[in-house]
């Protein structure tokens, strides 16, 4: 399946992650979020940080970023 892509500013990021998340879940019923991308415009650290946090209180999610 095919979801739409979702972007958000930085100052948005954590509710960004939220929203695309739930509407993954909501579009995937009972399967399972197997990829969850996220692209950084750049070496931002306090955006890498929020990505990382936001994976991890979603789903403890497997990450490589």
């Amino acid at each position: 399946m095919k979801l739409p892509i979702f972007t958000a500013r930085p100052d948005q990021v954590e509710l960004g992650i939220r929203i695309c998340y739930q509407e993954a879940q909501n579009k995937l019923r009972d399967q399972k979020i197997d990829l969850l991308l996220a692209i950084l415009p750049d070496e931002n650290g306090g955006l890498y940080g929020s990505v990382v946090f936001m994976t991890k209180i979603l789903k403890g999610s497997v990450r490589q970023i």
